[in-house]
């Protein structure tokens, strides 16, 4: 009766193992149906949405950055895409209206930083374009909290990413430190 037993319970085992087991390993992710993104990135390590956040600090980066335009899809396109990238003040008061974020910023100075080029091209069969930007440093309050939020204004036409869209530059001042 045991054998009995312990047959019956290794072939019902047996039987939802292989049950439960994937058909066919072949099948992946089809990546033809899905649309051309857009998304800021940077060289080294991406500091790019909020996931990011802390990498994109004012203070523990270099005086100029270097970040790009990436065109994020399975090819590259058959035509020019124009991107526009820009400050946008919204990203700011969206980020300080979250209860979540106790810290609070407001707009960083325009006389603190140097965008070099606002608009530029992805050319047909490439994916990216680059873009840099120019913090003065030692122009910025240290006693305020402040945020740059580079965005991508205009795609031409190509889908945002809704997270990698934006570069959320920013300094947290440090009231002890004084100027």
């Amino acid at each position: 009766m045991k054998k009995i037993s312990l047959f019956l319970q290794l072939s019902l085992l047996s039987a939802v193992f292989f049950a439960s087991c994937v058909k066919d390993r072949n099948v992946g992710t089809d990546f033809s149906q899905i649309q051309p993104v857009l998304e800021l990135r940077t060289p080294v390590s991406n500091i790019a949405g909020l996931a990011y956040f802390t990498r994109a600090t004012i203070g523990n980066l270099p005086d100029t950055v270097q970040f790009y335009a990436n065109l994020a899809s399975e090819y590259t396109l058959d035509r020019d895409v124009n991107v526009t990238i820009g400050v946008d003040q919204s990203k700011i008061d969206v980020y300080n209206a979250d209860t979540v974020n106790a810290v609070k910023y407001e707009l960083l100075p325009d006389s603190t930083y140097t965008i070099f080029k606002t608009e530029g091209t992805i050319k047909s069969g490439q994916r990216i374009d680059s873009f840099q930007i120019a913090f003065y440093k030692d122009k910025i309050d240290a006693t305020k909290n402040y945020m740059l939020p580079i965005v991508i204004l205009d795609g031409d036409g190509v889908l945002l990413s809704a997270n990698q869209s934006v570069i959320w530059f920013h300094a947290i001042g440090n009231p002890l430190a004084g100027p």
